[in-house]
């Protein structure tokens, strides 16, 4: 019996290392989008035990025992460490999110207030596509008050005047190494002015704002009065700035510039949020 026994635990004893080496993980490691991470390293825990993916990202290891944990490194990528299973899919984060190249189209949609010094400030919206390169285009308008008729005489009140401006453009961007995407393109912008209208000039009774013109204003107004007339612009911009994407959401600013005319040259402002899909 004791020679059974014995002969036993010698077979037992030679066999549990090739059990051991028969426990095989497979698996495949890919970045959050889906996309084959290849030359990845992955080794057994405590161990020297290592492979590299292949160019679709998948791996086979030899275990020792189904209780294995797998530790996996790419370069600018977060280590990835996880109990080992038959099968498993390994998904790799960026190390830094300032780093992510985008593996795909992706499009930006959002809102956009822009600013003027003439206190007029539109309303809109933007939407964009890009991957390395893209496309941009937007449009705003402000609000505008109803127009009672055309200008007529000299019953004004200059100081209380309104400008409602509507612009669009459209351009290209390129992405800068990082998150960060320079736009550049042209815009038309349309300001249009609203001047209120009195009913007698002896009571100032107000009966609402009509649209006046430089043409108008120049006849009516040699001084300095109405010098906001003059500021109000209608025609090609130029159009730059720069869109900063985190993760799931985006931010852009850049300015409209008509400073090709420099005997009516202005500047616009805009700011812009939304998010990407």
């Amino acid at each position: 019996m004791k020679r059974i026994i014995l002969l036993l635990t010698v077979i037992l004893t030679s066999a549990l290392p090739l059990l051991a080496q028969s426990y095989t993980i497979k698996g495949r490691v890919t970045d959050r989008y889906g996309n084959a991470i290849a030359n990845a390293e992955v080794k057994l825990a405590h161990s020297n035990i290592m492979t590299h993916t292949w160019m679709n990202g998948a791996f086979e290891l030899k275990g020792r025992n189904a209780k294995e944990k797998i530790i996996v490194n790419s370069t600018g990528r977060k280590t990835v460490k996880k109990k080992a299973e038959p099968f498993m899919e390994v998904r790799m984060k960026p190390l830094n999110w300032w780093n992510e190249t985008p593996s795909k189209w992706n499009i930006f949609a959002g809102v956009e207030l822009l600013g003027t010094t003439n206190n007029c400030m539109p309303l809109g919206i933007r939407i964009a596509a890009a991957k390395k390169f893209g496309i941009y285009a937007h449009f705003a308008m402000s609000t505008m008050p109803d127009n009672i008729g055309k200008a007529h005489g000299e019953i004004f009140s200059s100081n209380n005047y309104k400008i409602g401006s509507t612009i669009f453009g459209a351009g290209g961007m390129v992405r800068l190494g990082c998150p960060i995407y320079f736009y550049a393109g042209v815009g038309y912008r349309n300001d249009r002015v609203f001047i209120e209208h009195l009913a007698n000039n002896i009571t100032n009774e107000s009966d609402g704002y009509v649209e006046i013109d430089k043409d108008w204003a120049n006849n009516y107004y040699t001084d300095d009065a109405m010098e906001h007339i003059f500021e109000a612009w209608q025609g090609l911009e130029a159009e730059f700035g720069f869109m900063l994407n985190y993760k799931q959401f985006y931010v852009n600013t850049g300015i409209n510039t008509s400073a090709f005319e420099l005997d009516n040259c202005d500047t616009m402002l805009h700011l812009g949020v939304g998010m990407k899909f």
